[in-house]
This record gives C-alpha cells, sequence and structure tokens, in this order.
C-alpha cells in the first residue's frame, strides 16, 4: 500500500524577533507540500489571497500545457482534464471557506495522485474500487463525494469538447447514498450551547469561543449555511455576504458571486429579535459578523463539536454538527405550521427537499390518513343511531296500532 502523502497545504509561519526581541518578520502565510516551504508573500490578514496562491500553485504543478480540443477518452488524460477544470473554476475555488477549500484540496491532490497518469477510458467499475483503497482507505460517503468531483471534471471536459465521448457512458460505481438526516435541537439546547459559549472565559476576560454563540444564533435564526455565515459584513463589500441593518437583510452572496445551482444563496429577511442582537454587535464595534479581535474568522470544526459534546454530552452529542442547525431552523418552521413554499424560499431550496426531509415535522404530516380512521367509526356510530331511531318509530307505531 503507498504511503499516504499530504496535499499541499497553508500554514502560518509565526512572527520572528532577534536576540533583543525585536520584531524582525511579520507572519506570513507558506505553502507545505512534501518538505518543501513555499512562500506565498502574504501576511497574516491576507489569507484570502494566500488561498489563491495555493489554488494557483497547485493548478501549476499539473498544467505543463494546455489542453487540446476533441481528443477521445482514449488518448485523453485525466490529470490534463483536472488541470483544465481547476483553472477554470479558480473563481469558486477562492470563494470558498477556509475549512471548504482545505478539504477541496485534499480531495482534488488525492485525485490527481490516482488519476492523473490515467486515461478517460480507464474509469469503470475495478478502477474506482481500486481508488477507495488507495493510500489511506476512504469511507463509503467520502469514496462518493471523491467520486463526484471527478465525474464534474470529466463532465465539463465534455462540455468544453476537450474530451469527446461519443455517446461512451462511465461507470463510476458510486456507493448509494447516504440518507438525509433530519437531526434538529431543541430549544433548550440551543440555549444552553449560546450561555456556555458566551459565558467561558479566559484569565483576562477575554472569550475565546464568543464568536460561536453569534454563529449558532444566526444559522438556527436564518438557516444559512456555514461558510455563508463566516464570511458576513456588516459593511458591505466586495466578496462578502453583506448583512443590511437597515432594512433587516441578509445578502447571502455578493453582487457578480457565480453561486452553485444546488447551494441557492438567495436574501433572507432576518427576524425581529435576531436582528436587535446583530445591531447591537455592529453598534459595539464588529464590522464582520463572525470575528475575533477585530479580524475576520471561521468556526473550526472541532471547536463546535467539543462546544456540542461539553453541552450535550457525548452520547447525546453523536449525529450533531455545524450543518444540524440549519436543520433545526427548518424543523421548527415545519413544527409552527409554517407554510412549505415559504420555510423553502427562507431556505433558499426546493419545496420538494422540504416535503422529503422533514414532511414528518409538520403536525398535519398525514392527519387526513389517520382521521380515516376516526370517520370510520364515527360512521358507524351514525349507522348505530339510525337504527336505534327507526326501531323506537316502529314500537311507536305498533303501540298506536294496539290501542
Amino acid at each position: 500500500m503507498p504511503r499516504k502523502i499530504n496535499p499541499p497545504s497553508l500554514h502560518l509561519r509565526s512572527k520572528r524577533y532577534n536576540s533583543h526581541g525585536k520584531l524582525t518578520h511579520q507572519a506570513q502565510w507558506r505553502i507545505h507540500d512534501r518538505g518543501e516551504r513555499i512562500d506565498t508573500g502574504f501576511g497574516e490578514s491576507d489569507f484570502e489571497l494566500a488561498k489563491k496562491a495555493l489554488t494557483e500553485y497547485i493548478v501549476a504543478q499539473h498544467n505543463e500545457k494546455p489542453v487540446p480540443t476533441g481528443g477521445s477518452p482514449e488518448a485523453v488524460l485525466i490529470g490534463d482534464l483536472i488541470s483544465y477544470y481547476l483553472k477554470r473554476k479558480a473563481g469558486k475555488i477562492n470563494a470558498l471557506s477556509k475549512d471548504n477549500h482545505r478539504d477541496f484540496v485534499a480531495r482534488f491532490d488525492r485525485l490527481i495522485d490516482f488519476w492523473g497518469d490515467k486515461y478517460v477510458i480507464e474509469i469503470d467499475e475495478n478502477t474506482c474500487g481500486k481508488y477507495q483503497k488507495f493510500g489511506k482507505p476512504l469511507a463509503d460517503t467520502t469514496h462518493r463525494k471523491h467520486l463526484e468531483y471527478l465525474r464534474a471534471v470529466i463532465g465539463f471536459g465534455a462540455e468544453k469538447r476537450k474530451v469527446l465521448m461519443n455517446g461512451l457512458s462511465i461507470d463510476y460505481d458510486m456507493p448509494s447514498k447516504s440518507k438525509p438526516r433530519p437531526d434538529w435541537y431543541a430549544r433548550y439546547q440551543i440555549a444552553r450551547l449560546v450561555h456556555m459559549a458566551y459565558r467561558r472565559k479566559y484569565k483576562n476576560g477575554n472569550r475565546p469561543i464568543g464568536h460561536l454563540a453569534r454563529f449558532i444564533l444566526v444559522a438556527v435564526y436564518t438557516g444559512t449555511r456555514s461558510d455563508r455565515i463566516q464570511r458576513a459584513s456588516f459593511i458591505k463589500e466586495a466578496g462578502r455576504p453583506w448583512i443590511d441593518l437597515e432594512n433587516g437583510i441578509f445578502y447571502r452572496s455578493w453582487s457578480g458571486e457565480n453561486v452553485a445551482d444546488n447551494k441557492p444563496a438567495d436574501p433572507v429577511r432576518i427576524p425581529e429579535g435576531l436582528l436587535s442582537h446583530m445591531r447591537r454587535w455592529h453598534r459595539n464595534g464588529a464590522r464582520y459578523l463572525i470575528e475575533v479581535n477585530g479580524k475576520p474568522t471561521g468556526t473550526c470544526r472541532s471547536a463546535f463539536r467539543r462546544l456540542v459534546i461539553e453541552v450535550l454530552g457525548k452520547e447525546e452529542a453523536v449525529g450533531y454538527n455545524r450543518h444540524t442547525l440549519r436543520h433545526t431552523c427548518a424543523t421548527w418552521l415545519m413544527k409552527a405550521r409554517h407554510p412549505k413554499d415559504d420555510i423553502a424560499r427562507y431556505l433558499s431550496c426546493t419545496t420538494e427537499i422540504i416535503e422529503k426531509v422533514y414532511g414528518h415535522f409538520h403536525p398535519d404530516w398525514m392527519k387526513s390518513t389517520t382521521e380515516a380512521f376516526g370517520s370510520h367509526r364515527q360512521k358507524r356510530v351514525s349507522d348505530l343511531q339510525r337504527k336505534k331511531i327507526r326501531h323506537e318509530e316502529s314500537m311507536s307505531e305498533r303501540a298506536e296500532d294496539a290501542a
């Protein structure tokens, strides 16, 4: 089994001081790639630019020659198509959040390592099975995600005529798609999570995870995806979702953004209670929705996970993560009998998704079916009452005849 090779990644080189304690070098982002250290030239506050430099570095590693047009599946290397895909999609890649960008880089680096020297025609059930066991074996859900990226690369190459499929159907042999998880937080659990995030303090009074409380409140009351909450700003600026505090609207995508079809990010009106909190946060000096010491930051999955385990307990916390907050928003609205079409617009998804994933939370779910049993009983009672009335009338008539 080949040894695991870590993908190129960004690391922050700390500030450096001389023997007299004088600062000689500012903190700087560097690319670590298989023992090499490449300076990006960007400081600690320029993570977005450093992330773009990492994307360009990865593309350059697999972009020695342009991909010709009109190649056959037997002649086009998958590595060339991956390079072409990354180059054309660089804008979307750089718009990913820190966590999502890291995951994206890791997936494509693994794809390149295995598929880079193979031809499109070689993609079949056998090679897809080998890919799952390549290096560190992948779980079925992760394996499916990697193959979905591979399928997107091949589909994009075919769309741009970099490879002519000529009716060729590729068997990716993907594992079954995992079922939606309808896990959700109860209101008392959300209250405990927010309270714990706000309460924890260092000795100097700083709140190390206070930003998680803001994240939880915004996610559960707007159903917005994690990466958009983490990038949001109270001041309108390029490349960031914008919160219009004056009109109470959360613009979850920015002007000119090319939003993925499967993850729309339409504007949403902010609930009054949450809007009051947001105005107070901004009034107290916050420029970004999620920030630490005045600088925008993310909500580390591991930090959030530790908070959930601490508050709910290890056993109860199984299956709960940041995305569960979005499920919670939908569930609460369904339980409140809110119209499904409105919920779908609020969450930027389809009514079909709301019905399929959250339909059973609605109090009226299958109500007509269960009432059918009651109506059958009512009908039987009515029939008995009618028989009793007819019997009484008959006995009355007989009494009159006898008299």
